[in-house]
């Protein structure tokens, strides 16, 4: 059990070090494992470039993982009673419930519950709260401390929903408190971890929560070896721009205070000197000038280059023209090629005009609202249509709610120009939530005072094909509705729901719509908004 630091600033090559010592242990050691713990937004990259290390391009017995990931792994493991285990969409259906439960006790964060993603953002705070090691006595402490001020107030409401939050678990799961401190624990009896060595690469600081985990490994595994994105500790230790990889320095040579090292100082990155210039002097203590002198003629492709553009199309063209450029000329491939925003949001239209200009295959990473989905609003329409159904006969039957859900045309047994027609004939007619259940013989009177005509063949043949519209509708729903209000439970209902999208045959038509945007996009968002749906569903039933 042993504690190593590679120390150096960005590019030196610490992430292709550790990648060479896992090669080197799992050749002289291949009946071990070895892991290698990064961010667990940086994984995939992790472990491509840990295969391109090795002779084969790819390896069996190295695990490169996340924090999440392994505790999954050591959870797996030793069998611990995890396995109902919350996700973040639980937890905030659990911190929704909490905060209708406790409405009347909430003096400040009432309103602001009823803003959309508020339990989103609660959970969040929540996560911050464990991951920092603040108990709920540290909460309410702090809160006391505040006094009657609104900033007071607000910290009591949370302390409140905070002690009722881990009151619900302890209550309804066979696990207490926050996975990473379950996982802090479980660390030590793992046999795998205990005859294996740990690479910890990408962090540049932690939470006290994951300083924990990183304690437990240094005193179980055969060797812990870190890397710190710093210069010497003596040289960092006064330089605020390492502050934070210091100060796990110090909290990790605090309690292994039997440590290696070994600094890193050549730049491997950049290939360009003056950004090998700027790397090596923009972070000291006090910023220094290149020691470089001024280019005469600076090359257009190497270097950092400040472009300014008189509108946001130049500049996007600028870039696409660019990347062509380089594409061109220089035999780069796109793959190798990254465009980052600071804001997306501003760009992405533009972008993606452009790179369609150009024919450019460019992806550009964004999340699209599911809100108006027609599997989002089929569901909708008709949970609101059942509840207010099972809450008094006939008031379901409001004309948005019912023509909401029929004009997703997921429903197989409609098609649009029925669901239209019958709209028109409701609309024309007026027809009441309560006559959905009667025969409809509405007609267009040319005269009120004149008697009214015998029906002509056209409006017979009308009314028999909106009675056999409204009786197939009626029939549809009203069978849906007796189930859903004999069925109380939580669990019985979201059953209920996945039956009957199965009986519609939503998955197969979501399938379909998938084909066709594919052959346009390249893009399948039908399946991901349908495992959503079922993730959903799993969670209500796993909260309840």
């Amino acid at each position: 059990m042993g504690l190593h630091f590679i120390f150096g600033r960005a590019g030196t090559g610490k992430t292709e070090r550790c990648c060479r010592e896992i090669r080197e242990y799992v050749e002289s050691h291949p009946e071990r494992k070895a892991f290698l713990l990064v961010p667990d937004q940086g994984t995939y990259t992790a472990e491509y470039r840990l295969a391109e290390s090795f002779p084969g391009k790819g390896f069996t017995n190295v695990t490169v993982c996340g924090f999440s990931r392994l505790a999954y792994r050591v959870f797996q493991e030793l069998h611990s009673p995890v396995s109902d285990a919350l996700s973040p969409l639980g937890q905030q259906i659990i911190l929704r419930r909490l905060l209708e439960e406790n409405r009347d006790h909430l003096k400040m964060m009432m309103k602001a519950a009823s803003q959309p993603h508020f339990s989103e953002e609660l959970t969040g705070f929540f996560h911050q709260l464990d991951m920092f090691c603040v108990s709920e006595e540290d909460l309410e402490n702090a809160a006391t401390a505040q006094g009657d001020t609104p900033l007071g107030r607000k910290m009591k409401d949370l302390s409140l929903l905070y002690r009722a939050y881990h009151r619900y678990l302890k209550d309804h799961f066979d696990y207490q408190g926050s996975l990473f401190d379950l996982l802090a624990r479980e660390i030590p009896k793992s046999p795998t971890l205990r005859s294996s060595r740990v690479w910890i690469d990408g962090f540049n600081g932690m939470a006290p929560q994951k300083i924990h985990i990183v304690y437990a490994l240094l005193h179980t595994a055969e060797e812990v070896t870190m890397t710190l994105q710093m210069d010497r500790p003596e040289e960092a230790a006064v330089n605020p721009n390492f502050a934070r990889p210091f100060h796990l320095f110090s909290l990790l040579s605090a309690e292994e205070r039997h440590f290696s090292s070994i600094l890193l100082s050549e730049d491997c990155r950049f290939a360009s000197p003056r950004l090998k210039a700027m790397a090596r002097f923009f972070f000291n203590r006090r910023a220094a000038h290149s020691p470089l002198p001024p280019a005469a003629n600076p090359a257009s492709d190497e270097g950092l280059h400040l472009i300014t553009a008189s509108h946001r199309a130049e500049e996007v063209d600028f870039i696409s023209r660019t990347i062509l450029s380089l594409v061109r000329d220089r035999h780069l491939r796109f793959r190798d090629i990254l465009v980052l925003l600071r804001n997306p949001e501003d760009y992405d239209d533009a972008l993606e005009r452009s790179f369609k200009r150009y024919k450019i295959p460019g992806f550009i990473d964004r999340k699209h609202p599911m809100n108006n989905h027609p599997l989002v609003v089929l569901l909708d329409s008709l949970v609101r249509f059942l509840t207010a159904e099972c809450s008094r006969k006939n008031s379901g039957w409001q004309r948005e709610t019912i023509f909401r859900m029929l004009k997703t045309f997921l429903l197989p047994e409609w098609q649009e120009e029925e669901v239209d027609r019958l709209e028109n004939y409701v609309l024309s007619h007026g027809i009441r939530p309560w006559q959905y259940h009667e025969t409809w013989e509405f007609r267009t009177y040319r005269d009120l005072d004149a008697p009214a005509p015998a029906l002509s063949e056209k409006e017979q043949a009308e009314l028999t094909e909106v009675n056999a519209w409204r009786t197939r509708l009626t029939a549809m729903l009203d069978e849906l509705a007796e189930k859903w209000s004999q069925s109380p439970k939580s669990k019985d209902r979201c059953r209920l729901l996945y039956q009957w999208m199965m009986d519609k045959k939503i998955p197969d038509t979501l399938s379909a719509m998938d084909e066709k945007e594919a052959l346009r996009t390249n893009l399948r968002p039908h399946l991901q908004v349908w495992k959503k749906i079922l993730s959903l569903l799993d969670e209500i039933v796993h909260t309840a």
